[in-house]
């Protein structure tokens, strides 16, 4: 990010991570090297994937912090959210609702704050409350039959996690969005996004040039 004095576009901005999955932890990192300071929320215990090189990754530029949010830290996590500006978070609605941390309870809690979800499937999904999972969500989404494979018929699993790099994007372009529209005056209003939305967003170039296939891109050779 260049020398220690020099200030991201996102200075000042206070961001907590409550997220586990790459989507929401990459968001929050891409808002860190934008110049947030961002807290990452972690159980009393650890995440289950500190010491692995993907937490190293994902979470680089934060602090971190560790909180039953869920059970005897609750208040303190409260405090939390009503000094920051931006929380990201990957629960499921169903769950989010249950502990109190859907958009609704946490506008009650926290006036100014933005609530970024990122799920697996977009709110209203039939299957809005499955795991935000590239596997699953790229299976469900027919997206692993979009590759025609080899040596076989029937879909190719995918080992790149498309659903999670684009939903990390998108999310973090949606919470800059919702900071520069309060600051214009705007309001306070919720970001959420999905892994399926996230996978859906390259996938249009691929179907854009299906309109009019090569034969390399539809598997035909002379």
């Amino acid at each position: 990010m260049g020398n220690n004095s020099e200030k991201g576009i996102l200075d000042g901005v206070r961001v907590l991570d409550f997220a586990e999955g790459l989507a929401g932890s990459v968001a929050a990192l891409l808002l860190a090297e934008a110049g947030a300071t961002v807290v990452k929320i972690e159980p009393p215990n650890g995440s289950t994937l500190r010491g692995s090189g993907a937490f190293a990754v994902w979470n680089r530029s934060k602090t971190s912090v560790a909180l039953d949010v869920l059970g005897t830290d609750r208040e303190a996590f409260d405090r939390l959210l009503k000094a920051a500006d931006v929380l990201v978070l990957d629960l499921p609605p169903a769950e989010a609702g249950h502990h109190g941390l859907d958009s609704g309870a946490l506008a009650r809690t926290a006036p100014s704050l933005i609530v970024c979800s990122v799920t697996g499937f977009p709110a209203g999904h039939p299957d809005d409350d499955l795991p935000a999972d590239d596997t699953l969500v790229l299976a469900a989404a027919g997206l692993m039959d979009e590759q025609q494979p080899v040596c076989r018929d029937g879909p190719t699993y995918l080992r790149f996690p498309l659903g999670s790099w684009g939903a990390a994007w998108l999310a973090a372009v949606g919470v800059v969005i919702r900071l520069k529209r309060q600051r214009m005056g705007a309001g306070v209003g919720p970001v959420a996004t999905s892994l399926y939305e996230g996978a859906l967003v390259p996938m249009t170039m691929f179907w854009r040039r299906m309109e009019r296939p090569s034969p390399g891109l539809t598997m035909r050779h002379s």
